[in-house]
């Protein structure tokens, strides 16, 4: 029971860390394998939960559109990522791993009505790609 609580509770913590919360789901992810969960069930819960996160977010900026976009163009960096995003969809995309830029560009990415196959087949393999390198490094310095 405590393993479905703690892979629940990765899945909690990978899955706001892609919002625009300050969190971090890297340490999360490294915190449950140094707790000694499977890293491989580990693996897939976190990006399960990131992934779904970066869907609903740009699932929110879908359905605000103009609403979002207006808030958005308020902001000094809500204007150079709208900029970004608008200009590079794919380029753009291309950096949504990333912490801080990456989660408004996935609300950004929504509201410019980026395409749903271009978007889900960057950014998903991206957030994927990132647990992997942290295992691999984490598995390498044990």
């Amino acid at each position: 029971m405590w393993e479905v609580s703690t892979y629940g509770g990765l899945f909690l913590a990978a899955f706001l860390a892609a919002t625009i919360l300050p969190f971090s789901s890297e340490v999360a992810f490294t915190g449950a394998i140094m707790a000694g969960l499977d890293p491989v069930i580990s693996l897939i819960v976190a990006s399960a939960g990131n992934c779904l996160a970066c869907s609903a977010n740009y699932l929110g900026g879908y359905a605000l559109g103009k609403p979002f976009l207006i808030k958005l163009l308020q902001k000094r960096r809500g204007r150079r990522i709208y900029r970004f995003v608008h200009r590079r969809e794919a380029i753009a995309l291309l950096l949504s791993w990333l912490p801080v830029v990456g989660d408004p560009i996935t609300l950004a990415a929504g509201g410019l009505r980026t395409h749903p196959v271009l978007f889900h087949s960057i950014v998903w393999p991206l957030r994927i790609l990132r647990y992997v390198a942290l295992l691999i490094v984490f598995q390498d310095g044990q």
